[in-house]
């Protein structure tokens, strides 16, 4: 075939110059590997952008002997014989040409913590009427995930491009769901799970556990089935995405379109016809098109820059490659030449780079470079660079390419190699830019780009694709989404997690789909889709991150929060409709019935719309709630005068005054805090937390008084309140506690060293323990272990736990600080327990407050939100060294006035976590890899162990009558907590109970019973029915009142007398 001339290459991409020119020997090495398979019958399949009318355009093609397929807007694809390809160019019908690019699958409990349940319940939204479309490897149809109750299919249409095009509607499915042999009516298979996984994220629904379900459970589902090999063509998924537009106006349905693939093939900068028809189908259709941001973050297949006169770019070649490309793009202006050396140091030499093609050896290996000419809609050069192996595989190693700069011109450049599932993982630049990794098509500016977050450790991945630094308006990606062990459906009926930002976009997609049903099928608000959609996406989402400055290009605008984008949503609609009617009241002006924003929307709820998330994260300002129980029984009281008084740094804040109320809990309130960065720079000498006295007082209790509780800047502080009930007039006399500087910035004595494996106790004691459980109360000595004037106090495993990292660290510290600091805590105090440390010594207690033998406890003092979460979800999970009974003996310190090379350093630990590093990691690099994180086999005091699953609506079972009648007796305490059957079966009613206690108990609000939720219930049901286990002593009897005794434990002196609780 000849060659393509000069005079046409401005209208074709370099891939087609390279294939017009690259002998087929090693075109069948790359083969749809780099987007340059020709299809059978020596046709080649092509994207035009044309200029005459459809019908002249294919009139055309047709003359050529090919085929054309209009995917409007002036962009089809083709096929056509191959030494038709230069006619084609010629000709003043087409615009320009481009071969199919291959684009990849990006594979690599989260549903909660993106604000999806509450969207569920709340707005009673399941997606139901909204098209979900997917252009991926195929769907398992027959998977139930994908069915209703009833058994029927969800999916409207399978297309299946892989075998030439054929369309499975509804109808056809159901038959052959019902056929004991279905894969002969719909022969339609997932080969690799990626499609199946993918539509299950966003739409899993019907009779399955709710575990399982998507974001979207009732949406309707289409699926274009385009895997070609391993990978899938660009001009598939315009065909697709043409279908999937067709088929939502033939259904009267608004329609998500997710795309979890991702290409390098190309400038990064929406000159593709790929970007170019994406980018138009999104401003013109009625459609919220959703695409991950890709696996590239730390894959190494980009590097870029300023040019300079001569620089080198040095590249890693793994074995096993046969075939390398490049795609080197520049400015117009520089003219280079460039040099490739092996690793052997065997030069091409100078290669001067001009428009055209060029082919040469280094060595035993082949380089062929095409430079295309300046586009209609492109100034950047294009240069594809193939190395290729004549005999065998690539020469292994370093290889180089020189860049030298033959004029005065400069300007930027970008190299990228092929995505990493086309490459040998070793095969990579050796100083990569993590930055501008965003694969093709989330470089398209109009649509959802989404990366991936870790929402276990609140860390971004390592493997997000990331946007371009300072690039004006436009921040890529647009936010992230959990895409790390995300559970979905895959083929032959089972569940399995996979990672990637492959499992983020369906996430979103599926919450595009409710807020369209909401808008667009509610008629709350009918233009809800595309740009207007994204908007409230990213404005809602949750900004959590101290470290970090929203927009940019690694996190976007935040991680996605559904509940409150759609809350936020609703307030702008509602502050419309309200400003609407002063209008409509006092002038001649439109009514706001015919307001475009509103049809009919009577039946919106109000809500209030305090927001902590969105917070600016310098903002010098922090938030407090009081709540009041009698004695430690979780019992409330309502009604208590709550004064706040502000003390140092607050002197001139007035007091405020609250009360508490039926579930004894005050509203949150915000406060004057320092600037963030006082807790966040390890160099600052200030005072990280503003301090505020706070009296407590309620008729038939002794008063409290806590002097110096600490507010830190975007942080909630919880203060619980123990009140006693008061004898008498001669008996209210208020309890005053201090709170103590936090560690960090006070004056403490350093841990004295201990030896890491402690003796275990003698087996005759008659307590050994086989395995180290958690205890459901501690005995804490409030001083140094051989001062027996101080007081020794009974707390609540949990509620020590909190406390000390309340006083040892900082709450506005990284969350993987927080974790990795609490895991250390945990982990300590589990071994004094284990080894019976200061019992085995004949002490009367487990541990102690001083923080030269142990950690900081501060009786009596607040906690924070941000903390109280962590605990409440890992509080039973300990370190321990791998071969070993014991839990690890965590020693620390504060890394600033005292350093320890072989223990955790509190302030190193949260520079590392600022670096994003995982808990686990950080643990691993003070303590050695030779670690574990163990779950402890027993939780002492609790009813019953955690199931090891949540429980959510559709669960059944003993579990669940178990949480329904726990919930019951609380309720009894607590009258907000609805009753419910206690039949084993979890219904709406149920979700509903649990919520409303997470809500009193300060839990994430999802209506489902986790880990942390479950123990929560426990607690609290243990503290409320205690009145069982009191023993009436005679001064009880005569006062009206119950003493709680303490159990005794054998062979321990109670001459200190642990603090009596009464009710």
């Amino acid at each position: 075939m000849p060659e393509i001339g000069s005079d046409i290459s401005s209208k074709t991409d370099a891939s087609i110059g390279l294939l017009t020119n690259v002998p087929k020997a090693i075109l069948d090495q790359i083969g749809y590997k780099y987007s340059m398979q020709e299809n059978q019958n020596n046709m080649l399949e092509l994207i035009i952008l044309y200029r005459d009318t459809p019908e002249q355009t294919r009139a055309f093609i047709e003359s050529l002997g090919g085929k054309f397929q209009d995917l409007g807007y002036s962009f089809a694809v083709i096929n056509i014989p191959r030494d038709r390809l230069e006619q084609l160019a010629l000709s003043n019908t087409i615009q320009y040409i481009e071969l199919p690019k291959n684009l990849y699958e990006q594979d690599e409990a989260s549903n909660r913590v993106s604000c999806i349940l509450q969207v569920n319940s709340d707005y009673s939204v399941l997606g139901d009427g909204v098209l979900v479309g997917f252009v991926d490897s195929g769907i398992d149809y027959t998977h139930p995930a994908f069915m209703n109750i009833a058994g029927t299919t969800r999916i409207e249409y399978i297309y299946d491009l892989s075998t030439g095009g054929t369309i499975y509607n509804k109808e056809t499915i159901n038959q052959a769901i019902k056929s004991p042999n279905p894969y002969s009516i719909v022969p339609s298979l997932d080969n690799t799970g990626h499609g199946t996984h993918v539509a299950g994220i966003a739409c899993a629904g019907g009779n399955i556990n709710q575990m399982y379900k998507g974001v979207a459970p009732n949406a309707s589902i289409a699926m274009v089935k385009a895997a070609r090999g391993t990978a899938i063509l660009s001009s598939q998924i315009m065909q697709g995405i043409r279908f999937l537009l067709d088929k939502s106006k033939e259904l009267n349905m608004p329609l998500v379109i997710s795309l979890s693939l991702s290409t390098n093939d190309g400038a990064h900068d929406g000159g593709s016809l790929l970007e170019q028809y994406i980018r138009t189908v999104s401003n013109l259709e009625r459609v919220s098109i959703v695409i991950a941001a890709g696996n590239e973050g730390d894959a190494g297949h980009h590097v870029g820059g300023e040019l300079i006169k001569t620089q080198r770019e040095t590249f890693n070649i793994g074995s096993d490659e046969k075939t390398i490309v490049m795609n080197f793009y520049k400015p117009i202006l520089p003219n280079i030449s460039v040099s490739i050396i092996n690793p052997t140091g065997q030069n091409s030499g100078n290669i001067t780079i001009q428009e055209g093609y060029i082919q040469g050896t280094i060595g035993r290996d082949r380089y062929d470079i095409y430079v295309a000419g300046p586009k209609p809609f492109e100034l950047t050069s294009e240069i594809k660079i193939i190395l290729s192996a004549r005999t065998g595989y690539l020469v292994e190693g370093v290889w180089t390419l020189e860049i030298n700069v033959l004029n005065e011109y400069l300007g930027g450049y970008s190299i990228w190699l092929p995505v990493l599932e086309g490459l040998n993982p070793s095969t990579k630049f050796m100083e990569p830019i993590q930055y501008n990794t965003l694969g093709i098509p989330a470089t398209v500016d109009n649509i959802i780009a989404v990366g991936s977050y870790n929402y276990r450790t609140g860390n971004l991945s390592s493997f997000s694709g990331r946007g371009v630094i300072n690039q004006g308006n436009l921040t890529r990606p647009d936010l992230v989404a959990p895409g790390e062990d995300i559970v979905g459906p895959v083929p032959n009926g089972g569940y399995d997690n996979k990672t990637g930002t492959s499992m983020a976009a369906p996430q979103v997609a599926g919450i595009c789909a409710l807020m369209m049903q909401w808008g667009i099928l509610k008629g709350n608000d009918p233009y809800l889709f595309g740009q207007r959609l994204k908007y409230y996406l990213i404005k809602g989402a949750k900004r959590r991150r101290t470290d970090v400055t929203y927009p940019n290009p690694l996190w976007g605008y935040g991680e996605v929060c559904a509940f409150d984008s759609i809350s936020l949503l609703e307030a702008d609609l509602n502050a419309i409709l309200s400003r609407g009617d002063k209008v409509h009241k006092g002038a001649s002006v439109t009514n706001i019935k015919d307001n475009k924003y509103n049809i009919l929307r009577k039946n919106i709820k109000r809500k209030d719309m305090e927001s902590t998330s969105n917070t600016n994260p310098m903002s010098n300002k922090g938030r407090l709630k009081v709540q009041c129980f009698r004695g430690d029984n979780y019992i409330p009281i309502d009604g208590a005068k709550i004064t706040v008084q502000g003390t140092q740094g607050t002197e001139n804040i007035k007091s405020i005054e609250l009360i508490t109320d039926s579930v004894g809990l005050t509203t949150e309130i915000e406060l004057a805090a320092p600037p963030l960065e006082f807790s966040l720079n390890k160099n600052s000498n200030q005072i990280p937390y503003s301090m505020y006295d706070i009296t407590v007082e309620r008729n038939g209790f002794k008063p409290i008084v806590i002097r110096g509780c600490q507010v830190f800047p975007t942080q909630v502080a919880y203060q619980i309140c123990n009140l006693e009930i008061s004898l008498g007039r001669g008996d209210m006399r208020q309890e005053i506690i201090n709170v103590q500087p936090n560690t960090l910035n006070g004056n403490y004595p350093p841990k004295i060293p201990e030896e890491v494996d402690k003796p275990l106790p003698p087996p005759t004691s008659g307590v050994v323990l086989p395995q180290p459980i958690v205890p459901e109360y501690i005995i804490v000595h409030q001083g140094s272990p051989n001062d027996p004037s101080a007081p020794n106090y009974k707390v609540p495993f949990k509620d020590y736990i909190k406390n000390v990292a309340s006083c040892e660290i900082y709450s506005t510290w990284n969350n993987s600080a927080l974790r990795a600091n609490i895991f250390c805590i945990i982990s300590f105090t589990l071994n004094r327990i284990f080894t019976e440390w200061y019992r085995g010594k004949g002490k009367n207690f487990d541990i102690t407050s001083s923080t030269a033998y142990d950690h900081a406890f501060n009786y009596g003092r607040n906690i924070y939100d941000s903390i109280s979460q962590v605990v409440d979800e890992i509080f039973s999970t300990y370190v321990r060294r791998i071969g070993k009974k014991q839990p690890l003996f965590t020693q620390y310190c504060d890394g600033k006035s005292v350093t320890c090379p072989q223990w955790l350093s509190q302030w190193g630990s949260q520079e590392l976590a600022q670096q994003g590093m995982v808990p686990f990691d950080i643990l691993k690099n003070y303590y050695g890899n030779d670690i574990e994180l163990v779950t402890a086999e027993k939780v002492v005091g609790s009813p019953q162990s955690y199931p090891g699953n949540a429980l959510s609506i559709g669960s059944s079972g003993q579990d669940v009558r178990t949480i329904q009648g726990q919930l019951n007796r609380i309720a009894r305490n607590y009258p907000l907590i609805p009753k419910q059957a206690e039949d084993g079966q979890y219904t709406q009613k149920t979700a509903d109970a649990v919520k409303t206690f997470q809500q009193i108990f300060t839990l994430p609000q999802t209506g489902i019973v986790d880990y942390a939720t479950w123990y929560k219930i426990s607690d609290v049901y243990v503290g409320v029915t205690k009145l069982a286990e009191l023993t009436t002593t005679e001064s009880s009897r005569v006062l009206e009142i119950n003493e709680f005794i303490p159990p005794i434990i054998p062979g321990v002196d109670n001459k200190r007398g642990i603090p009596k609780f009464y009710y």
